[in-house]
């Protein structure tokens, strides 16, 4: 009864402080759409790709490895820090060096200075992932709300600023860089930093089974990036950064009921399955008590996006935009099928079962289907 008592609490209070940043990230939109271009929207998702794969690299699987590892926090944080340090050091060097081959590739110039930019927020989400996770075992989700919370407007503060002014797809680009930093910096404050800003004596073995289990979860959530950035590329490389843009909108829209909702219910659910694992009947419920409140909140504000599209496309964003409504239309119901699938992943990282993850991802990508348009498509915005 008392974990779901905490579970509730704080579904409650991370789903509206999801909302209150999704409301502040629809007015946003709403005025970044009206001040900026579908070229700029394109420039800047198409440096998201690389770089948001690397930054998952970055952080090493920690995030969720921590959270689900048997370990005492204490002993394995340290452990991880040092994993995660090394891992996204060489992940945002990669970065660096090899962003004009990949504006070359594209041929899109602008892609290099955009891209060594936007490195620095590999190395800062890397080290992020421990002490975040930290707060998460420790159930303080608290603080992780109030870090999302300020980086998210601060980060839309500065975007909306450099785009008054004139700055272009750079206005999308700073907008994660000055987030990734800012939350970053609360979260280090407010972690127990005994727990893993300390020496500890190495231990190989556990060292072994976070970096094993730290790969299962890159591995799947690189195959979903795959899975999710990969069509932005064929349309970059096949069209154009216009084209991307369009593309890009669609898809931000039609993804705000699973980002208002399941994203902060997801945050919960992890620790909690890894609270009950030992325990089959709870698991069950719990899942089922998950699976009942998306198909409540999450299905019918995707059948309304469905329908009311090109109202929402024009009314919101303007005439400008109207190329983007089809592909609101196919990501509107596609994002119910990746809420289910992503409560699914929730249950095997809290049932510390990474490899079933790396599974799952893998068959949802065999039968996605070839057809650029067939697959979600990540949000710039952090």
């Amino acid at each position: 009864m008392e974990l779901r008592n905490k579970v509730f609490k704080w579904s409650v209070l991370l789903t509206v402080t999801r909302w209150v940043q999704q409301l502040v990230r629809v007015a946003s939109f709403i005025i970044l759409a009206r001040l900026l271009d579908p070229q700029d929207y394109g420039i800047a998702t198409l440096a998201q790709a690389p770089i948001g794969l690397l930054a998952l690299i970055a952080g090493a699987g920690m995030a969720t490895a921590l959270v689900s590892t048997r370990a005492e926090i204490g002993k394995a944080a340290p452990h991880g820090l040092i994993l995660t340090l090394c891992v996204a050091a060489f992940s945002s060097t990669i970065a660096v060096v090899f962003a004009p081959q990949y504006a070359h590739a594209l041929g899109q110039p602008e892609l290099t200075d955009v891209c060594r930019a936007m490195a620095i927020m590999i190395l800062v989400d890397g080290l992020y992932a421990v002490p975040r996770a930290v707060l998460s075992r420790t159930m303080n989700f608290g603080w992780i709300a109030l870090a999302e919370t300020v980086s998210t407007f601060t980060g839309i503060g500065v975007a909306i600023a450099l785009a008054y002014r004139g700055y272009g797809y750079w206005s999308l680009a700073w907008w994660p860089i000055v987030a990734s930093a800012l939350r970053f910096v609360i979260v280090v404050w407010k972690s127990p930093k005994r727990m893993w800003l300390r020496p500890v004596p190495w231990d190989g073995a556990l060292a072994y089974q976070l970096g094993r289990s730290g790969l299962s979860i890159t591995g799947t959530n690189s195959l979903f990036y795959a899975y999710t950035y990969g069509d932005s590329l064929v349309i970059g490389k096949l069209y154009d950064a216009v084209t991307v843009g369009y593309y890009a909108q669609g898809f931000r829209i039609a993804n705000l009921p699973i980002v208002m909702f399941f994203s902060a219910l997801d945050h919960v659910l992890l620790p909690a399955y890894a609270g009950i694992r030992d325990k089959k009947e709870r698991v069950a419920r719990a899942l089922l008590s998950s699976y009942r409140m998306l198909t409540m909140v999450v299905l019918p504000a995707a059948v309304g996006l469905l329908i009311l599209a090109p109202e929402l496309v024009i009314v919101l964003v303007g005439e400008k935009w109207r190329e983007s409504i089809p592909f609101l239309q196919v990501f509107a119901l596609q994002g119910f099928a990746r809420s289910i699938h992503e409560n699914l992943l929730a249950l095997f990282f809290g049932l510390d079962r990474p490899n079933y993850t790396v599974l799952s991802e893998a068959v949802k990508k065999l039968f996605a289907g070839g057809s650029p348009i067939d697959h979600e498509y990540a949000i710039l915005a952090p």
